[in-house]
């Protein structure tokens, strides 16, 4: 077994023949590459909708940019549960 191989800053297995090494690091580096959907320039607020059916997740961000009270508002979703999603301010 060959030792671990540094991707993206981090260690993940090196080459291990014969034991479905390509899935393991392939599945290690999707773990790292996948980020949260995120919005930066919305003209409103998220709501209940903005679920996981619209592929938000816990950790995605929302930035009202509409120019009204909430501008430059960050929000960070904490539930994507559908029809129920819960986001909360930041800041």
């Amino acid at each position: 077994m060959s030792g671990l191989i540094s991707y993206h800053g981090l260690e993940i297995p090196g080459a291990i023949p014969g034991m479905g090494n390509t899935a393991i690091v392939e599945n290690f580096q999707n773990l790292v590459d996948w980020h949260p959907l995120s919005q930066w320039a919305q003209t409103g607020n998220p709501t209940a909708s903005d679920d996981q059916t619209q592929n938000y997740f816990p950790g995605s961000f929302w930035l009202n940019i509409s120019g009204g009270a909430n501008t430059g508002q960050p929000y960070m979703c904490v539930d994507n549960a559908v029809g129920a999603a819960v986001w909360l301010p930041v800041m």
